[in-house]
């Protein structure tokens, strides 16, 4: 989603060392990014913004297709050297700059923006087989996330199934396009993956969607990650409350900051309760 990407951040905000002993979490069971320090990149899917009278030209189709087929047989692993792109926000501390890179080092998120929405049943045949069977997860991930967008329900089986998948990129691709969908369906696996995915990543940003569609369950759920061992799952949860939480959510991260030791912890604590100051 686009979210493979995520795990940039590590080398952007920390330094060798620290991005070092958090990345040798991942073969302990917890997949640590730090994307949540960052706004998300929203998709704004132009194509789903057109009048329905209005056609895409077919040469902008067939680009996007090309470029989708083509970027989707390469695994991540073989694309190569840092492109120069990545060299030069990488030298870059601001927010501006984490958004440039992700941007301009990943094209799944290009085709995510350019083919969300598509109704053209030759476009979604490309992207339901890249979703299925390509060998670069990230472009499979950006597949979903483009279907999610077309709103129609036939979709919503092959994103359940997907949440399946070992790969977690995938997986989080699969959430992203059930939450896009809106279908009241999609609801059910998403509560499933709030409950019992592998990563904690999927787990909290399930238990967000999941509050966000209105089930207290969600919200039940990022209460008890907050006192979890584990920095990232407490800073990860802190943030879903601060954005959807009310004036109980402001009192539980207040008394919450008195005890937490952990200094981004904290800084997301600070930054939740300034969004709930309001509702308090």
């Amino acid at each position: 989603m686009m979210r493979g990407a995520l795990i940039l951040a590590l080398a952007l905000s920390a330094p060798a060392a620290q991005a070092a002993e958090a990345a040798s979490r991942i073969s302990g069971g917890l997949t640590v990014d730090l994307g949540f320090m960052l706004d998300p990149i929203v998709i704004t899917a132009p194509r789903t913004k057109l009048a329905p009278q209005r056609h895409i030209d077919e040469r902008v189709n067939a680009t996007l297709r090309r470029l989708l087929t083509q970027r989707s047989e390469v695994r991540p692993e073989d694309l190569g050297v840092t492109n120069d792109a990545s060299r030069v926000f990488g030298e870059l501390a601001t927010l501006t700059g984490h958004m440039l890179r992700l941007r301009y080092t990943e094209l799944g998120f290009l085709l995510t923006e350019g083919l969300a929405g598509a109704k053209d049943f030759s476009l979604q045949n490309d992207l339901e087989r890249v979703a299925r069977s390509a060998p670069n997860p990230q472009l499979r991930a950006s597949a979903m996330v483009a279907l999610g967008y077309t709103k129609e329900e036939r979709f919503v089986p092959l994103f359940t199934q997907m949440l399946r998948e070992p790969d977690l990129t995938v997986r989080l691709g699969a959430l992203e396009a059930l939450v896009a969908s809106g279908s009241p369906s999609a609801q059910f696996a998403i509560a499933d993956a709030a409950q019992t995915d592998a990563s904690m990543a999927v787990r909290i940003m399930a238990a967000g969607a999941y509050w966000k569609m209105g089930n207290l369950s969600g919200r039940e759920l990022l209460l008890g990650f907050i006192s979890h061992e584990d920095w990232y799952v407490r800073a990860h949860a802190v943030r879903y409350l601060g954005e959807l939480g009310d004036s109980d959510e402001y009192r539980k991260l207040m008394d919450l900051l008195q005890t937490e030791q952990n200094p981004i912890v904290r800084s997301e604590l600070t930054l939740a309760l300034m969004r709930l100051g309001k509702k308090k």
